[in-house]
């Protein structure tokens, strides 16, 4: 190459560069007005609460931003007054959208999938890594789920989290000189836990290594279930699969638990379940070690010393991790939001859409809420931290699980348009099963039997919803 052609090409490969340089990437969205108006229409279940939790908040920021809230009371406390299927509410909830034409769509984790099949969210991929948004404080495995629910794209956030968590009476582990609970036990490891204390007193004294609460014993099956994420159906949908080996051994584990009084269930009351801190239950009257909770009792906890009609004695509490499956320790299926907040495709308001989703879902409010900790959790979890010497952080411990088989059980009950009674008989034939195994019946005959049970009862309600 001669010298004046490769200085050209030089020169050329500059000049490239620099315009290269110069010329900046497209916006995907307008930009906002310089003063910072516009109008935007939120769907959201009540006004105020929105303008409680968010919209207050917001227009400190933006003053000049109008935002008309636009209520969904009427399709989900329709769904509930008058007996909807889940496949009316859905249509309602579609006709909804459709009707007031929000900007902002507010959905729970269920209904995303629906939504983004039917081409009615923002998909949000592009603008996040153009403005280079970050996700990575949110709470492991979330965005993971929303994606799952957007078919691999993430057409939602979610600013708040909740779950429930295992609470312990550390005076009664240091009095007994017992290890203390930690975060990511498996169900195998509480219950052994648990047994210690069941070698200590007798009659008024007993006490119980694990408290139920208000749960009976299928519900007790439930949440086991639920950890090891056993399917409940064959890949079609068609057959009930419940007579396995993973099957057996959970009804083996529960029974035994329940009949060696591993676990404290509370009897038939006249009055219903108990209340979830009544003298009854031993362990809010110091006398189990362990008990599961929703968050929200975190702040209850300290308050109940003072409640006059309950008479309960002070103890030392801390929390962690509920049980965990160990082939999937970072996981729990009771870690779930309500909350998704997505862009309404159709919405000629997307910058200023945009711009309220960052905003509810920014560290300013995820500082607020984690001073809270009413039940809501901010899935911003870095600002979650001890707190009077509880255990906050272990409320970041784990993430929703991928792939549910709870879900999965749902979901296929609506695809085949199944009746509720259909999850009520499945209950009280659990239940049953369980009761026997408890009263000495072998799991090896038992579980056949369900097997055989549910499959009629499933056969039964698939016919019937076809027909209707």
């Amino acid at each position: 190459m001669g010298r004046r052609k490769w200085w050209s090409w030089v020169v050329a490969c500059m000049v490239i560069v620099l315009l290269s340089g110069c010329m900046k990437e497209k916006p995907l969205l307008d930009e906002l007005a310089e003063d910072g108006s516009g109008t935007l229409r939120v769907m959201y279940y009540d006004e105020e609460s929105f303008h409680e939790q968010y919209g207050n908040y917001f227009s400190v920021k933006y003053p000049n931003m109008d935002i008309e809230v636009v209520s969904t009371k009427s399709i989900f406390d329709d769904g509930g007054g008058n007996g909807l299927t889940p496949s009316e509410i859905d249509q309602k909830l579609v006709s909804f959208i459709e009707k007031e034409r929000p900007d902002i769509i507010h959905t729970s984790m269920d209904d995303l999938s629906k939504l983004v099949e039917q081409g009615k969210l923002y998909h949000m991929d592009p603008i996040i890594q153009q403005e280079s948004y970050s996700l990575d404080d949110m709470l492991p495995g979330l965005i993971a789920k929303l994606r799952e629910k957007g078919d691999g794209g993430l057409y939602g956030l979610a600013p708040s989290f909740y779950t429930n968590v295992m609470f312990y009476n550390v005076d009664l582990f240091k009095q007994h000189n017992i290890q203390l609970p930690t975060n990511k036990m498996s169900w195998k490891q509480v219950l052994e836990l648990g047994e210690k204390f069941n070698q200590v007193g007798s009659g008024n004294e007993k006490l119980y290594g694990l408290s139920a609460g208000q749960r009976d014993s299928y519900e007790i099956l439930s949440i086991m279930m639920q950890t090891s994420n056993l399917q409940w159906f064959d890949a079609r949908g068609e057959k009930i699969v419940i007579d396995t080996p993973a099957w057996r051994e959970l009804f083996t584990t529960v029974a035994k638990a329940i009949e060696r009084e591993l676990i404290w269930m509370p009897g038939t009351k006249e009055n219903g379940r108990l209340d979830y801190s009544t003298p009854e239950d031993p362990f809010y009257n110091g006398k189990a070690a362990m008990t599961m909770d929703i968050t929200y009792m975190i702040d209850q906890m300290d308050n109940m010393w003072t409640w006059p009609d309950k008479k309960l004695k002070p103890f030392v509490w801390n929390i962690v991790t509920m049980p965990i499956n160990p082939n999937y320790p970072n996981e729990s299926p009771y870690v779930s939001t309500y909350d998704v907040f997505a862009i309404n495709q159709d919405s000629p308001h997307k910058r200023e859409a945009w711009e309220l989703i960052k905003f509810i879902h920014s560290p300013e409010i995820a500082k607020v809420t984690s001073k809270m900790l009413a039940g809501d959790i901010p899935t911003r979890v870095t600002y979650l931290k001890d707190k009077d010497g509880v255990h906050i952080e272990a409320l970041a411990q784990l993430g929703p699980t991928a792939n549910n088989a709870q879900d999965r059980f749902e979901e296929i009950i609506q695809e085949q348009r199944v009746s509720k009674d259909f999850k009520v008989n499945v209950e009280l034939r659990m239940k049953t099963a369980l009761d026997k195994i408890v009263a000495g019946e072998s799991v090896d005959d038992v579980l056949p039997a369900l097997q055989q049970e549910l499959q009629a009862l499933w056969d039964q309600a698939r016919e019937k919803g076809n027909k209707e």
